[in-house]
């Protein structure tokens, strides 16, 4: 991933997370999967890892092996599988709209986006 997204998306982190939290409490069955304040903190504090890991680069073995894992736990937890496919249609989205209001040139926002949406799917299928 290009260092310069990740200048990009960093001031951005807060926000990610506290949309993102909002954003899974719209799902009915959001409560039994967050049921107190405790366990919607660290939902955030892991979601804001997730946005700072995927800016860093550095796609090795650690990497996909921390997705593995974080799959494995949605699994275990029985998240459905709509949230996992909303809830990347959400970030994607969301990114995609600052990369649009970050970036001015046409050329470098169709660069960075195709590299924005590959890193996602990879982390989907993953």
């Amino acid at each position: 991933m290009d260092i310069q997204i990740n200048s990009k998306f960093l001031p951005h982190a807060d926000r990610f997370e506290a949309d993102f939290y909002d954003f899974l409490r719209g799902f009915s069955e959001a409560a039994s999967f967050f049921p107190t304040a405790e366990s919607v903190e660290r939902r955030k504090i892991t979601i804001k890892q997730w946005l700072l890991r995927l800016f860093q680069g550095n796609y090795d073995s650690r990497y996909f092996l921390e997705l593995q894992r974080i799959g494995q736990i949605h699994v275990k937890r029985g998240a459905p599988i709509h949230w996992v496919t909303a809830s990347m249609n959400f970030k994607r989205q969301y990114l995609l709209d600052i990369l649009y209001k970050e970036i001015r040139d046409p050329e470098e926002f169709r660069r960075l986006s195709r590299s924005l949406n590959k890193i996602l799917d990879i982390n989907l299928d993953v």
